[in-house]
């Protein structure tokens, strides 16, 4: 029983994906078509006649092979249809070893990292099971601003067929600023995706003819991940965003989705906005292997 290293096009699509399907913490990001979106020509780590499977992004910089976390990817996760123990993580990261000098990546909070975690990280998840009534778990802060916003003139609505254009120079000139265009280019294309896969898209508070806010969705079996957002000056200052992501979970609660996941939270500001729709910080660490010196 073994590892294999497997590039992309030799990958057995139908397996991976099943083997993600199946596993207790199923999530969107470890599907395949996700991966050739967010890490073209990705590997994968797979365990026995897929048993087990995690993804593996390997490149190179100045001749030296490395693995570094994914764009849109909070943290990696070993998708198992088996119980995994210490013995078959230790050999993943000896795998991992064998493939590259040097690994900077972010992992689930599973107990066999603990001896190799560099940091602790968080991400928040709001558990939809036990509420009823959302604005039980709203913090005094977020019910203020959603309160105030719901007296407005407003629209949620769905985007469809919303240009390229439009979405690249409303992510780059937003509150959050997502400067970088090539995770810009990443996320437009994931919306595309949803959208023709019918699991989420761009939802929207317009005010009259002017788009406040927008935010990217999926829905993946009971969880609805929140992949990026943006605000433009006007729905800053007026709080769209909080109402906004209140309006998207609401609808997530009436359509039977179990879990939010804001996938991410590690910044203060982050947490703070998180937290005041309920969210619950859990753990992921990051992991780095280094086996050369400077």
């Amino acid at each position: 029983m073994t590892w294999q290293l497997i590039k992309r096009a030799n990958i057995d699509e139908n397996k991976w994906n099943n083997t993600v399907d199946n596993s207790a913490n199923h999530h969107i990001s470890g599907l395949s078509w996700y991966l050739d979106i967010v890490a073209p020509n990705w590997h994968g780590l797979v365990w026995n006649d897929y048993e087990i499977v995690f993804p593996f992004y390997k490149k190179k910089k100045y001749c030296i092979p490395y693995f570094m976390q994914p764009p849109m990817i909070t943290h990696l996760r070993l998708y198992s249809l088996i119980s995994i123990n210490k013995d078959i993580f230790l050999s993943l990261l000896e795998t991992i070893k064998k493939n590259v000098l040097y690994a900077d990546f972010y992992l689930e909070d599973i107990e066999f990292a603990n001896d190799f975690k560099k940091l602790d990280r968080y991400n928040y998840i709001l558990d939809l099971n036990d509420i009823t009534d959302l604005h039980d778990v709203l913090s005094s802060h977020h019910l203020r601003k959603i309160k105030k916003f719901e007296k407005l003139n407003y629209q949620f609505i769905h985007l469809t067929n919303i240009s390229e254009y439009f979405l690249d120079d409303y992510l780059c000139n937003s509150k959050y600023l997502i400067k970088l265009k090539n995770i810009r280019k990443i996320i437009i294309e994931l919306g595309k995706c949803f959208e023709n896969r019918k699991i989420g898209g761009w939802w929207a508070i317009k005010q009259n003819d002017d788009i406040l806010s927008i935010a990217l969705i999926s829905m993946y079996q009971n969880k609805l991940v929140l992949h990026a957002f943006a605000s433009n000056e006007i729905g800053k200052k007026q709080g769209a965003m909080h109402f906004l992501i209140y309006q998207i979970i609401k609808q997530a609660q009436n359509n039977g989705i179990n879990i939010i996941d804001f996938d991410g939270g590690n910044n203060d500001k982050m947490a703070f906005f998180y937290q005041g729709f309920g969210g619950k910080p859990y753990n992921y660490v990051e992991l780095i292997i280094k086996q050369f010196h400077f």
